[in-house]
């Protein structure tokens, strides 16, 4: 029935000859993961994921993640996509991707030096060009890290004064470094 063909998202159309024609959909969902890597390194890396929930498979598969303006890019990989910086944006090309499966692409970027703290706000989607999608509100994901300004503070105390006499002033040094 009508109803149930809607629900399953296998859609049907007629054609002109008579004929009921099948229309692909699917349901593909991104996921964005944000996590500071060594903070020596200044670094984050964020972790792109697609699924799809199906009915169908999924065409021409594309990750993009639109890079904050605080970061600088340092790679894009996947073992199942190529990854390009375009223009502020991290796309990721993939071919199909099948009812049920996953894909996902490893984003780093490092934060400046000196910069201000507080979150830096990371978003990706994911879209099928070949494949309509039945629940296109969960294509978008949003990743929230919080940057924090870290210091080594160290201080070394020396005396200056040669040869120290009970009652007289001593002098001391005191070094400062981060």
């Amino acid at each position: 029935s009508l109803p149930q063909a809607l629900k399953s998202g296998q859609w049907y159309t007629s054609a002109a000859d008579g004929k009921t024609a099948f229309v692909a959909r699917d349901d593909i969902a991104a996921a964005i993961a944000g996590s500071l890597a060594n903070p020596a390194a200044c670094g984050v890396t964020y972790t792109l994921t697609a699924t799809n929930a199906g009915p169908s498979d999924a065409a021409d598969v594309v990750l993009g993640d639109i890079l904050p303006p605080e970061v600088t890019f340092i790679e894009a990989t996947s073992p199942d996509l190529t990854c390009a910086l375009d223009g502020g944006i991290v796309l990721c090309r993939g071919g199909a991707l099948v009812a049920g499966a996953a894909v996902s692409a490893t984003v780093v970027v490092e934060l400046p030096v000196g910069m201000d703290p507080g979150p830096i706000v990371n978003r990706a989607g994911v879209s099928s060009a070949g494949t309509p999608d039945l629940v296109p509100d969960n294509n978008e994901a949003e990743a929230i890290v919080d940057a924090f300004i870290n210091a080594d503070l160290r201080i070394q105390k020396s005396v200056m004064t040669s040869e120290p006499v009970a009652g007289q002033p001593v002098t001391f040094a005191l070094d400062v470094s981060n």
